[in-house]
């Protein structure tokens, strides 16, 4: 009676668990928290709202266009997925990341566009793509800028080979 009553129970826990362990088709997935890419009209396309993606109380959209000058795209979103305009272009046909960031307070946006090769930050511009480096440099503002976005980059280089297991250049280019 006893081993019946244990089998019993270890089913219940083994049902529980593919259960819990399945998408709304009741397909079984490696993992419950598993991010993957799914391609739509030749794009692969994900999204992440974990704790895991590096952007303090957010998520990512990422769109990947593969081709050895395709570029992955991480725009952010809110916690329920709801896309922000500011993003994360990586670039692989110009070299350049091109980060987008709206502030609100003053009205505007700007980019920056970070040198994948020389690591480094090496433009701003406005919202109409007026080159503001310099003034960004009289007024002090650029260091910071360049701190920023290099960690900011960084952080998501990391994020994608730690979820994905291969850098983002490789995904993109291979």
């Amino acid at each position: 009676m006893r081993k019946i009553v244990s089998l019993i129970v270890v089913l219940c826990m083994v049902i529980t668990m593919l259960c819990a362990c399945s998408d709304a088709n009741g397909q079984v997935k490696e993992d419950a928290n598993e991010v993957a890419f799914v391609e739509n009209s030749g794009l692969f396309e994900t999204s992440d709202v974990s704790d895991n993606v590096p952007v303090d109380g957010a998520g990512f959209k990422i769109e990947v266009k593969k081709a050895a000058d395709g570029y992955a795209k991480f725009v952010i979103t809110g916690k329920d997925g709801k896309e922000t305009v500011d993003y994360y272009n990586f670039d692989f046909a110009t070299g350049e990341v091109e980060k987008y960031h709206y502030v609100s307070m003053m009205g505007v946006g700007f980019y920056y566009y970070y040198d994948m090769e020389k690591s480094e930050l090496v433009r701003l511009e406005d919202d109409g793509h007026k080159d503001t480096t310099q003034s960004s440099k009289d007024s002090g503002r650029w260091d910071g800028a360049v701190e920023g976005t290099a960690n900011e980059i960084k952080s998501i280089e990391n994020y994608f080979t730690n979820t994905f297991g291969m850098s983002i250049e490789e995904y993109v280019t291979k």
